[in-house]
């Protein structure tokens, strides 16, 4: 289907936006994109999904059109991390509680974020020695069952963490670089996934707004509460709590290195 035959199938069953997300097991800023025409990128499966709904009737139920897509077979909340696997290698994905989200490729922005946190991250364990290394995405974290995320940067101080590859548990320290597509996933589902599995530390760097919220799990930190939350701006260093306040972010230095 053409842009234009989209727009047009979507008028004449009249479904919005949060329909056909519902119905393909998509985010509703993916399937606007699509829609509009503005993203050009997106991988065919999840171009087929959609289209699968607008070729349907009105009464499809949620996740159907995975279903007719042929690489899912149950509704959501039902996939576990052996389902997960079977997804062809290309399909970018995160599973959370059985539910498959798709992942859109970042913007130039969110990947330079990331990579310079993760070098910074990677010469302080150089400079000091230590167990710990840090990790870059796509790299496959396994928190359950139903579970399988691909945090932006991690860093892990358990090797036996890794099996076949894999992280399975919580990483010591979870950031991610949030846009708006992917803000309630980390800002909700994946702060409880990774305060249940073990997370000790967890950033979450707003690059709209220029905010970098840091959230502490756990006794350790000196207060009886479990969550601690430390608020920043990139014109702020922010410390790296698990490695004692000894490694510093400066987010006034990522901030003059972006290419925007």
């Amino acid at each position: 289907m053409t842009v234009e035959e989209m727009q047009q199938r979507k008028r004449e069953l009249g479904l919005t936006n949060q329909d056909i997300a519902d119905r393909c097991g998509l985010s509703v800023p993916t399937v606007q994109r699509i829609i509009s025409g503005s993203d050009i990128e997106s991988r065919a499966y999840t171009k087929a999904m959609i289209e699968a709904v607008l070729r349907d009737t009105p009464q499809m139920k949620d996740g159907e059109a995975a279903y007719k897509y042929g690489y899912m077979s149950k509704v959501q909340g039902e996939y576990t991390i052996d389902d997960y696997f079977e997804l062809p290698e290309e399909e970018r994905c995160e599973l959370i509680d059985g539910v498959i989200y798709d992942l859109s490729s970042p913007v130039v922005s969110h990947q330079d974020i990331a990579a310079e946190i993760v070098v910074k991250f990677r010469n302080h364990v150089k400079e000091k020695g230590g167990s710990c290394k840090a990790f870059m995405s796509p790299i496959d974290v396994i928190l359950d069952e139903k579970t399988i995320v691909q945090p932006d940067v991690l860093i892990l101080c358990d090797r036996s963490k890794i099996e076949k590859g894999r992280i399975k548990g919580g990483p010591d320290l979870v950031l991610e670089v949030v846009s708006p597509s992917s803000k309630r996933r980390d800002l909700v589902l994946k702060l409880n996934k990774y305060m249940e599995s073990g997370v000790r530390e967890y950033w979450i760097v707003d690059p709209m707004n220029e905010k970098v919220t840091v959230y502490l799990f756990g006794s350790e930190w000196g207060d009886k509460s479990d969550l601690v939350i430390g608020d920043y701006t990139f014109s702020d260093k922010v410390p790296v709590s698990i490695w004692g306040g000894e490694c510093v972010i400066d987010f006034a230095e990522v901030k003059e290195d972006l290419w925007e």
